[in-house]
């Protein structure tokens, strides 16, 4: 489990396609806190850890999640959001996230609002029924709260802090973003759907 907490801010170092997926090595300054067989996050999303030497980790993007997310877009070069898993000895300062991407959204819109920075995002229409103001979401890994929303669009904010130490401070329009729903979310919309299409019929 992850709480949407960054740990650091990685940069990829290697990309090398294979026939079952993408392989990753990202330069980190946790690598020594770091071993194989452990999962982290990036972007949000969810890998295992299958080596990690000198000041980089190595990883495997299968096709299937690479195709689901924005790592697809990855290249040499570019910074991720890295996330490492909870201890129980941890606070938990954010919200519990898995690191499964229901979705991908897209930049509409940046703008500065005080200090702040205010990111509009369109989201897949089938996703909207999960998301409501004020709800839990994780955007590239990173633990929000929706400020605003209508039809199929969301707004949230970022503070200076973390829009300047991760990778939010790179979000263009027309960006891809990772987004991962509040599990909590998808259980009560799920129940509430067999409910009402049984006492419905």
């Amino acid at each position: 489990m992850f709480t949407g907490i960054l740990s650091d801010k990685g940069k990829v170092q290697v990309i090398f396609k294979k026939n079952d997926g993408i392989v990753l090595e990202i330069q980190t300054v946790l690598v020594d806190e770091i071993r194989a067989g452990q999962s982290i996050l990036i972007n949000g999303v969810r890998l295992l850890v299958y080596n990690s030497s000198g000041k980089s980790i190595n990883m495997l993007l299968p096709n299937s999640i690479a195709s689901k997310t924005n790592l697809k877009n990855l290249y040499v070069g570019s910074f991720v959001n890295i996330e490492l898993a909870l201890r129980l000895s941890d606070r938990l300062s954010g919200t519990i996230i898995y690191g499964k991407i229901r979705g991908i959204v897209r930049v509409i819109e940046v703008t500065k609002f005080g200090i702040n920075f205010n990111v509009w995002y369109e989201v897949p229409s089938e996703l909207m029924r999960y998301l409501i103001k004020d709800g839990n979401i994780a955007l590239n890994g990173i633990s929000h709260i929706i400020d605003d929303l209508h039809t199929n669009h969301i707004m949230v904010s970022f503070t200076p802090f973390i829009w300047n130490q991760t990778i939010a401070h790179s979000q263009t329009v027309g960006n891809e973003v990772n987004l991962e729903i509040d599990p909590n979310a998808l259980l009560v919309t799920s129940y509430l759907d067999r409910y009402f299409t049984s006492h419905l019929k």
